[in-house]
C-alpha cells in the first residue's frame, strides 16, 4: 500500500506524552533492575546505583541537564 500524503495531510493528528513522573520512576527501576541487560541500561544502571541511593536522590542529583541531553533513556519524547 502507497501512502497519501494529500490524505494523510487532512488527517486529524494527535500525540499522548507520558507523566514525567511516572516516567522517571518507571526509568529508575527499570535501571536498577537492569533494563534489557544492554551495556548502556547496565553501564546506567550501574552509575545510578552508584550515585544514588534513594529515588529522591536520582530525581535531585543525578538527572542533571547533561545525563538528560546524554542518555537516550531520558532524552524528550517531544520536539
Amino acid at each position: 500500500m502507497r501512502s497519501d500524503s494529500e490524505r494523510f495531510a487532512r488527517y486529524f493528528k494527535f500525540a499522548v506524552v507520558r507523566d514525567p513522573v511516572s516516567r522517571a520512576i518507571s526509568a529508575y527501576r527499570y535501571l536498577i533492575a537492569g533494563g534489557n541487560q544492554s551495556a548502556e541500561d547496565l553501564e546506567l544502571g550501574t552509575l545510578i546505583r552508584k550515585e544514588c541511593s534513594t529515588f529522591d536522590g536520582f530525581i535531585q542529583d543525578f538527572l542533571t541537564p547533561s545525563v538528560l541531553a546524554n542518555w537516550d533513556m531520558f532524552r524528550p519524547v517531544s520536539y
